[in-house]
């Protein structure tokens, strides 16, 4: 089976971020998670980017997820401790 473009572009963004050893959060996956209806109202009118609401939830979703907080943690004690030095 074909991998679609979605599924493409979901397998290389997430082995980038693991080159990188950045955190990966699968926003497209929540969205679909939580329904129909959930998602499209959150698209503006061409049906693929965010509108109003959407980008209010992809701040919620990034700003909570708990990997992300620990990775910037992290990265601030490194610099204090680079700058201690």
């Amino acid at each position: 089976r074909q991998m679609c473009i979605r599924d493409r572009y979901k397998t290389a963004t997430q082995q980038l971020c693991a080159q990188m050893q950045v955190p990966y959060l699968d926003i497209f996956d929540q969205w679909l998670a939580r329904g129909e209806t959930w998602w499209r109202s959150r698209l503006s009118e061409d049906g693929i980017h965010p509108n109003v609401a959407g980008y209010r939830s992809l701040h919620a979703a990034v700003t909570q997820w708990q990997p992300l907080i620990d990775f910037v943690h992290d990265a601030q004690l490194d610099l204090e401790q680079q700058s201690a030095v």
